[in-house]
């Protein structure tokens, strides 16, 4: 690419990480607690949890028995979400409006993390609310204040 023989067009890969729950929410494994990139290898826990700060990543947490969870970190809204979202409030679902009180633009509006994605949030139906772009960044920057934006997804553990 850099001699101008490439296309320069990115490809993606999925990334799918298993660990130890226990593992994951102290932040390291103790011996029979695994954490490995699926293909790849094991792994230390601290670096899966740094690569849910910066990736979309799959994460499947387990107690040696069952899968206790799994989860998608990342802002990605999948399309079902995407399209509840903009139905927007019921009963009228009539599309969405800034969800500032007393505010009613309808246009140019941004998708709010309740709970700030650099703080743990996640990108769901509950946790994402509509806001016009003003509303967005006073919101942000409240959140700057108190904290909440330098932890990164994961932060708080699962």
């Amino acid at each position: 690419m850099v001699e101008g023989g490439g296309n320069g067009k990115a490809k993606s890969a999925d990334v799918v990480i298993v660990a130890d729950l226990r593992a994951y929410r102290r932040g390291h494994a103790h011996p029979g607690e695994p954490c490995h990139i699926v293909g790849g290898g094991p792994i230390p826990v601290r670096v899966a949890r740094e690569l849910a700060r910066d990736a979309f990543l799959k994460a499947v947490l387990h107690d040696g028995v069952a899968v206790q969870t799994v989860a998608h970190f990342g802002r990605h809204r999948p399309a079902h979400l995407e399209t509840a979202l903009a139905l927007g409030a019921p009963p009228d679902f009539d599309g969405v409006t800034c969800t500032q009180l007393g505010c009613d633009r309808k246009h140019g509006l941004q998708w709010d993390h309740l709970d700030p994605y650099a703080n743990g949030g996640p990108t769901s139906m509950a946790n994402l609310k509509p806001k016009c772009v003003p509303h967005h960044c006073d919101k942000t920057e409240s959140d700057r204040r108190a904290g909440l934006l330098g932890g990164g997804p994961g932060s708080r553990g699962l």
